[in-house]
């Protein structure tokens, strides 16, 4: 009696062990594929002295498809938009008694996380203060290298021996 009892609590701690394994083993795969493609954006919203502005509206469009995404500035002034869709975005800022502020062309990488801080101008809120850039934005957030590569640079990529 006392074996089958050890037994079916040998089988009983196994059957846990197990389970708590797989459990790990499946949150790590989930948190894994919810970083692939994805990239964050960040920054600080702030007046002509320096003094951040809480409580900003920030929207970032992406262009291809023309989903929105919105938050406000916190009271740091600090707004974020992490684990997002890679693709060319445009930001938009507002707040009373300031311009609307537009930054057009941020094109955001697979694993990039980019700082977009905006000076915001003092006047009607009718009024827009549009920003161009041609460039991609300097991520300054870590210091390693991503690059995308595509399927056409690869296949042409030279191979040691290929003949």
């Amino acid at each position: 009696m006392q074996d089958l009892l050890r037994n079916a609590r040998l089988v009983a701690s196994s059957v846990k062990a197990y389970m708590l394994l797989m459990f790990l083993l499946l949150t790590a795969c989930t948190i894994k594929a919810q970083e692939v493609g994805k990239g964050s954006i960040q920054g600080i919203v702030s007046d002509p002295s320096s003094a951040v502005v809480a409580n900003a509206s920030v929207t970032l469009a992406e262009s291809a498809t023309g989903v929105k995404l919105g938050t406000k500035s916190d009271g740091s002034g600090i707004y974020s938009f992490p684990n997002i869709d890679i693709g060319t975005y445009t930001l938009t800022v507002t707040a009373p008694g300031f311009e609307t502020y537009v930054k057009t062309n941020n094109v955001l990488e697979v694993g990039s996380s980019i700082s977009l801080n905006v000076n915001m101008s003092v006047g009607r809120q009718d009024q827009t203060v549009e920003v161009h850039t041609e460039n991609l934005a300097l991520q300054t957030e870590d210091a390693s290298f991503k690059q995308t590569v595509d399927e056409r640079e690869v296949t042409e990529m030279p191979l040691n021996g290929r003949l």
